[in-house]
Protein backbone atom coordinates (compact mmCIF):
# COMPACT_ATOMS: atom_id res chain seq x y z
CA UNK A 1 0.00 0.00 0.00
CA UNK A 2 1.17 3.54 -0.61
CA UNK A 3 -0.38 6.91 0.12
CA UNK A 4 -1.99 9.35 -2.26
CA UNK A 5 -0.42 12.08 -0.13
CA UNK A 6 3.26 12.82 0.47
CA UNK A 7 5.83 10.08 1.09
CA UNK A 8 6.17 8.79 4.65
CA UNK A 9 9.07 6.55 5.63
CA UNK A 10 7.23 5.33 8.74
CA UNK A 11 4.19 4.40 6.64
CA UNK A 12 6.36 2.47 4.17
CA UNK A 13 8.09 0.58 7.00
CA UNK A 14 4.75 -0.35 8.55
CA UNK A 15 3.42 -1.41 5.16
CA UNK A 16 6.34 -3.79 4.59
CA UNK A 17 5.69 -5.37 7.97
CA UNK A 18 1.99 -5.74 7.14
CA UNK A 19 2.84 -7.52 3.88
CA UNK A 20 5.18 -9.94 5.66
CA UNK A 21 2.39 -10.86 8.06
CA UNK A 22 -0.03 -11.18 5.15
CA UNK A 23 2.23 -13.63 3.31
CA UNK A 24 2.58 -15.80 6.44
CA UNK A 25 -1.20 -15.83 6.87
CA UNK A 26 -1.82 -16.70 3.22
CA UNK A 27 0.35 -19.79 3.61
CA UNK A 28 -2.41 -21.19 5.83
CA UNK A 29 -5.22 -20.45 3.34
CA UNK A 30 -6.40 -22.18 0.17
CA UNK A 31 -6.53 -19.89 -2.88
CA UNK A 32 -9.27 -20.22 -5.46
CA UNK A 33 -8.43 -20.70 -9.13
CA UNK A 34 -5.31 -18.97 -10.45
CA UNK A 35 -4.82 -15.18 -10.45
CA UNK A 36 -7.03 -13.14 -12.79
CA UNK A 37 -6.10 -10.07 -14.82
CA UNK A 38 -8.21 -6.91 -14.78
CA UNK A 39 -7.96 -3.48 -16.36
CA UNK A 40 -9.89 -0.21 -16.17
CA UNK A 41 -12.16 -1.19 -13.28
CA UNK A 42 -14.45 1.63 -12.17
CA UNK A 43 -15.88 -0.22 -9.16
CA UNK A 44 -14.52 -3.65 -8.32
CA UNK A 45 -17.28 -4.37 -5.82
CA UNK A 46 -19.97 -3.35 -8.28
CA UNK A 47 -18.72 -5.09 -11.43
CA UNK A 48 -16.48 -8.05 -10.63
CA UNK A 49 -16.46 -8.79 -6.94
CA UNK A 50 -18.34 -11.68 -5.27
CA UNK A 51 -19.16 -10.48 -1.76
CA UNK A 52 -17.94 -13.76 -0.22
CA UNK A 53 -14.37 -13.31 -1.51
CA UNK A 54 -11.35 -11.12 -0.88
CA UNK A 55 -8.29 -10.60 -3.06
CA UNK A 56 -4.53 -10.31 -2.82
CA UNK A 57 -2.80 -8.04 -5.33
CA UNK A 58 -0.18 -10.13 -7.16
CA UNK A 59 0.77 -7.57 -9.83
CA UNK A 60 -0.05 -3.93 -10.61
CA UNK A 61 -2.04 -1.70 -8.27
CA UNK A 62 -5.60 -0.72 -7.46
CA UNK A 63 -6.84 2.46 -5.75
CA UNK A 64 -9.31 2.92 -2.91
CA UNK A 65 -11.53 5.98 -3.39
CA UNK A 66 -13.88 7.64 -0.92
CA UNK A 67 -16.15 10.55 -1.85
CA UNK A 68 -14.34 10.93 -5.16
CA UNK A 69 -10.85 11.11 -3.64
CA UNK A 70 -8.15 8.43 -3.93
CA UNK A 71 -6.96 7.86 -0.35
CA UNK A 72 -4.32 5.21 -1.00
CA UNK A 73 -3.24 2.54 -3.46
CA UNK A 74 -2.82 -1.20 -2.97
CA UNK A 75 0.08 -2.93 -4.71
CA UNK A 76 1.81 -6.35 -4.67
CA UNK A 77 1.16 -8.29 -1.47
CA UNK A 78 -1.80 -6.27 -0.19
CA UNK A 79 -5.09 -7.91 0.85
CA UNK A 80 -8.22 -6.04 -0.26
CA UNK A 81 -11.93 -6.60 0.17
CA UNK A 82 -12.00 -7.22 3.91
CA UNK A 83 -13.51 -3.89 4.97
CA UNK A 84 -17.11 -5.21 4.88
CA UNK A 85 -16.11 -7.66 7.65
CA UNK A 86 -15.73 -4.62 9.91
CA UNK A 87 -19.00 -3.01 8.80
CA UNK A 88 -17.35 -0.50 6.47
CA UNK A 89 -19.14 -0.45 3.10
CA UNK A 90 -18.38 3.05 1.79
CA UNK A 91 -15.78 3.74 -0.86
CA UNK A 92 -14.77 1.60 -3.82
CA UNK A 93 -11.74 0.09 -5.56
CA UNK A 94 -10.78 1.32 -9.01
CA UNK A 95 -7.93 1.21 -11.52
CA UNK A 96 -7.25 2.60 -14.98
CA UNK A 97 -4.38 0.18 -15.60
CA UNK A 98 -3.53 -3.51 -15.44
CA UNK A 99 -3.88 -5.34 -12.12
CA UNK A 100 -3.67 -9.04 -11.26
CA UNK A 101 -5.64 -10.40 -8.31
CA UNK A 102 -5.71 -13.75 -6.51
CA UNK A 103 -9.07 -14.62 -4.95
CA UNK A 104 -9.73 -16.34 -1.61
CA UNK A 105 -12.96 -17.27 0.15
CA UNK A 106 -13.72 -15.17 3.23
CA UNK A 107 -15.26 -18.28 4.81
CA UNK A 108 -11.90 -20.07 4.43
CA UNK A 109 -10.17 -17.22 6.24
CA UNK A 110 -12.76 -17.26 9.04
CA UNK A 111 -12.51 -21.03 9.48
CA UNK A 112 -8.71 -21.05 9.60
CA UNK A 113 -8.65 -18.18 12.13
CA UNK A 114 -11.14 -20.05 14.30
CA UNK A 115 -9.28 -23.36 14.20
CA UNK A 116 -5.64 -22.27 14.22
CA UNK A 117 -3.94 -20.33 17.01
CA UNK A 118 -1.16 -19.37 14.62
CA UNK A 119 -3.66 -17.97 12.12
CA UNK A 120 -5.46 -16.02 14.85
CA UNK A 121 -2.15 -14.52 15.98
CA UNK A 122 -1.25 -13.50 12.42
CA UNK A 123 -4.74 -12.08 11.83
CA UNK A 124 -4.51 -9.93 14.96
CA UNK A 125 -0.99 -8.82 14.02
CA UNK A 126 -2.19 -7.90 10.52
CA UNK A 127 -5.07 -5.84 11.94
CA UNK A 128 -2.75 -4.11 14.39
CA UNK A 129 -0.27 -3.28 11.61
CA UNK A 130 -3.05 -1.74 9.54
CA UNK A 131 -4.26 0.27 12.51
CA UNK A 132 -0.71 1.57 12.84
CA UNK A 133 -0.80 2.61 9.18
CA UNK A 134 -4.07 4.45 9.78
CA UNK A 135 -2.50 6.22 12.75
CA UNK A 136 0.25 7.46 10.43
CA UNK A 137 -2.29 8.37 7.75
CA UNK A 138 -4.36 10.46 10.14
CA UNK A 139 -1.27 12.10 11.60
CA UNK A 140 -0.44 13.34 8.10
CA UNK A 141 -3.91 14.86 7.73
CA UNK A 142 -3.67 18.58 8.43
CA UNK A 143 -6.97 19.65 6.94
CA UNK A 144 -8.93 22.23 8.94
CA UNK A 145 -12.18 22.17 6.97
CA UNK A 146 -15.44 20.49 7.92
CA UNK A 147 -14.53 20.10 11.57
CA UNK A 148 -17.13 18.38 13.73
CA UNK A 149 -19.13 20.52 16.12
CA UNK A 150 -17.91 18.95 19.34
CA UNK A 151 -19.43 19.41 22.80
CA UNK A 152 -18.12 19.08 26.36
CA UNK A 153 -19.92 17.67 29.41
CA UNK A 154 -18.83 17.93 33.05
CA UNK A 155 -19.25 15.05 35.51
CA UNK A 156 -18.79 15.00 39.29
CA UNK A 157 -17.25 12.15 41.27
CA UNK A 158 -19.60 9.17 41.20
CA UNK A 159 -21.53 10.29 38.11
CA UNK A 160 -22.26 7.61 35.50
CA UNK A 161 -20.93 8.54 32.06
CA UNK A 162 -21.89 5.32 30.23
CA UNK A 163 -24.32 2.62 31.39
CA UNK A 164 -23.81 -1.04 30.51
CA UNK A 165 -26.46 -2.39 28.14
CA UNK A 166 -27.65 0.97 26.80
CA UNK A 167 -27.58 1.78 23.05
CA UNK A 168 -24.40 3.48 21.83
CA UNK A 169 -25.05 6.95 20.42
CA UNK A 170 -21.82 8.85 21.22
CA UNK A 171 -18.07 8.46 21.51
CA UNK A 172 -16.30 10.03 24.51
CA UNK A 173 -12.84 11.32 25.43
CA UNK A 174 -11.73 12.47 28.88
CA UNK A 175 -10.19 15.93 28.60
CA UNK A 176 -9.61 16.25 32.34
CA UNK A 177 -10.18 13.70 35.08
CA UNK A 178 -10.31 9.94 35.59
CA UNK A 179 -12.98 7.21 35.44
CA UNK A 180 -13.40 3.51 36.16
CA UNK A 181 -14.83 0.79 33.91
CA UNK A 182 -17.32 -1.55 35.59
CA UNK A 183 -18.76 -4.81 34.19
CA UNK A 184 -21.44 -6.65 36.18
CA UNK A 185 -20.50 -4.65 39.25
CA UNK A 186 -16.78 -5.50 39.01
CA UNK A 187 -14.05 -2.98 38.17
CA UNK A 188 -12.25 -4.17 35.03
CA UNK A 189 -10.29 -1.10 33.96
CA UNK A 190 -9.72 2.64 34.03
CA UNK A 191 -10.15 5.55 31.64
CA UNK A 192 -7.37 8.12 31.83
CA UNK A 193 -6.94 11.69 30.63
CA UNK A 194 -7.04 12.02 26.81
CA UNK A 195 -8.23 8.42 26.43
CA UNK A 196 -11.13 7.77 24.06
CA UNK A 197 -13.84 5.32 25.10
CA UNK A 198 -17.22 4.11 23.88
CA UNK A 199 -16.11 3.74 20.26
CA UNK A 200 -16.24 -0.06 20.03
CA UNK A 201 -19.99 -0.30 20.67
CA UNK A 202 -20.61 2.53 18.21
CA UNK A 203 -18.49 0.91 15.49
CA UNK A 204 -20.12 -2.50 15.96
CA UNK A 205 -23.69 -1.20 16.48
CA UNK A 206 -23.91 -3.10 19.77
CA UNK A 207 -25.06 -2.12 23.29
CA UNK A 208 -22.57 -0.71 25.76
CA UNK A 209 -20.46 -3.56 27.17
CA UNK A 210 -19.53 -1.73 30.39
CA UNK A 211 -20.44 1.08 32.76
CA UNK A 212 -18.04 4.03 33.07
CA UNK A 213 -18.14 6.05 36.32
CA UNK A 214 -16.23 9.26 37.09
CA UNK A 215 -13.89 8.85 40.07
CA UNK A 216 -13.24 12.60 40.23
CA UNK A 217 -14.51 15.71 38.48
CA UNK A 218 -14.25 15.08 34.74
CA UNK A 219 -14.51 17.16 31.60
CA UNK A 220 -15.56 14.85 28.78
CA UNK A 221 -15.60 15.48 25.03
CA UNK A 222 -18.84 14.06 23.56
CA UNK A 223 -19.10 13.20 19.86
CA UNK A 224 -22.53 12.16 18.48
CA UNK A 225 -22.72 9.25 16.07
CA UNK A 226 -23.55 11.43 13.06
CA UNK A 227 -20.42 13.51 13.63
CA UNK A 228 -18.06 10.59 14.24
CA UNK A 229 -17.05 10.17 10.59
CA UNK A 230 -16.25 13.88 10.34
CA UNK A 231 -14.18 13.56 13.50
CA UNK A 232 -12.21 10.67 12.02
CA UNK A 233 -11.40 12.75 8.95
CA UNK A 234 -10.59 16.10 10.54
CA UNK A 235 -9.19 15.56 14.06
CA UNK A 236 -5.93 13.64 13.60
CA UNK A 237 -4.80 13.79 17.24
CA UNK A 238 -8.06 12.32 18.55
CA UNK A 239 -8.01 9.67 15.82
CA UNK A 240 -4.49 8.66 16.79
CA UNK A 241 -5.59 8.10 20.40
CA UNK A 242 -8.59 6.05 19.30
CA UNK A 243 -6.60 3.85 16.95
CA UNK A 244 -3.87 3.32 19.54
CA UNK A 245 -6.56 2.24 22.01
CA UNK A 246 -8.02 -0.23 19.52
CA UNK A 247 -4.54 -1.59 18.80
CA UNK A 248 -3.96 -2.14 22.53
CA UNK A 249 -7.27 -4.01 22.78
CA UNK A 250 -6.28 -6.28 19.88
CA UNK A 251 -2.95 -7.08 21.53
CA UNK A 252 -4.70 -7.71 24.88
CA UNK A 253 -7.25 -10.02 23.22
CA UNK A 254 -4.47 -11.91 21.48
CA UNK A 255 -2.62 -12.41 24.78
CA UNK A 256 -5.78 -13.73 26.44
CA UNK A 257 -6.35 -16.20 23.59
CA UNK A 258 -2.78 -17.51 23.86
CA UNK A 259 -3.15 -17.81 27.65
CA UNK A 260 -6.33 -19.85 27.27
CA UNK A 261 -4.68 -22.05 24.64
CA UNK A 262 -1.74 -22.68 26.97
CA UNK A 263 -4.12 -23.55 29.80
CA UNK A 264 -5.98 -26.00 27.57
CA UNK A 265 -2.69 -27.61 26.54
CA UNK A 266 -1.58 -28.02 30.16
CA UNK A 267 -4.83 -29.81 30.99
CA UNK A 268 -4.49 -32.39 28.23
Amino acid sequence: MYLESSYSESFESSDLKSKEICQDLLQLLTPLEGPKDYSEIDDLFGTHWPKDQFYVVTDGCISFELNGDALFHFDDGDMIGLLPLFGFTEGHYTTDQFVQLQAYHISNLQTVIKESGQALLLWNQWQASNINKLIILYSLNTQDKNRAALGFTHYSEGDVIITEGEPATEVYAIVEGHAEVIVNGVKVGEVLKEEIFGAMALLTNSPRSATVIATERCTVLVVPRNQFQTLMQTHPNICVNLLESLARKIVSLNQRVLLLQNQDTSLT
